[in-house]
């Protein structure tokens, strides 16, 4: 969930927001042999700004810190004087980027609840990554980016202040893994907001 509180000057012309919200996110294209990735759930915080055009159309931005963790599991074989053994380990990827969305987004009108889909793109760049079991760091690209897309709704609860929920996916078209192997990520957030 994400909680984000706005307000609007200018005439409701710019909206500025903060932001805290949860996430899931995986590899969608890796090639790395015997590893089962799996989605791992993280936060997002940070600040965004909605930039009114020509209604019904604005520009969406902002600056996030996003947590994003993928978790895994792998079986390894080990020779030993009693034969081989399997042994299943699980472990996690975190990867901890700062974003900045630049989305387009389009309000259809609607007196109850107004409907709202964002597209654009977005670029990451990773602060930190870990391996939990021996805390890597590195081993993949500084830079990330992809699409990023989006819907929700406001609900308005007085003439001046909504709720909103949303839903945004950011999927990775950048290889961010520096070896051999091919790693794209994927994170799709669930967001809960104020605005006023």
């Amino acid at each position: 969930m994400i909680f984000s509180v706005s307000t609007v000057f200018a005439q409701k012309e710019l909206t500025f927001s903060a932001h805290v919200g949860t996430n899931y996110s995986n590899f969608v294209d890796s090639d790395f042999f015997g590893f089962d990735y799996k989605y791992g759930v993280s936060y997002t915080v940070g600040a965004g700004l909605e930039i009114g055009l020509n209604e019904p159309w604005s520009l969406v931005t902002g600056l996030l810190y996003d947590r994003k963790v993928v978790n895994l599991e792998y079986t390894i074989f080990i020779q030993s004087e009693m034969g081989n053994e399997v042994v299943d380990f699980s472990d996690s990827f975190t990867f901890n980027y700062l974003v900045v969305p630049a989305m387009g987004r389009y309000t259809f009108e609607n007196e109850k609840t107004p409907l709202f889909i964002n597209a654009g793109l977005y670029t990451g760049y990773l602060a930190k990554t870990t391996l939990s079991f021996d805390g890597t760091t590195s081993g993949y690209n500084s830079i990330d980016g992809g699409i990023a897309l989006g819907a929700g709704m406001h609900i308005p609860l007085s003439e001046e202040i909504n709720l909103i929920l949303e839903i945004r996916d950011y999927f990775g078209l950048t290889d961010i893994n520096s070896g051999p192997n091919t790693d794209n990520l994927n994170s799709v957030q669930l967001l809960l907001g104020i605005s006023f």
